[in-house]
């Protein structure tokens, strides 16, 4: 597989998390924050501005931020799941 190739496949798979991410928001049975952070790893693979943007996101960025730093997801963010 060339490199190409494989850049295409992580934006494809960066590009469909986030779409996935964005219906988590408005579905309440469908995660978002795991569809975030398998967005920001692909496209640090395969996007580096789509990875800018998610990573400077209001909304998604702190999720991220908290996840490379500490490997944890926000209390809040575990309630509001649970919710």
């Amino acid at each position: 597989m060339n490199s190409l190739s494989g850049r295409t496949g992580f934006r494809i798979l960066a590009y469909t998390s986030i779409a996935l991410a964005g219906i988590g928001i408005v579905l309440p049975l469908l995660p978002t924050t795991p569809f975030v952070l398998l967005a920001a790893w692909s496209a640090s693979k395969g996007s580096p501005a789509c990875a800018a943007w998610l990573e400077n996101h209001q909304t998604f960025g702190p999720a991220i931020e908290n996840w490379r730093s500490r490997r944890a997801i926000p209390a809040k963010g575990k309630w509001l799941a649970c919710l």
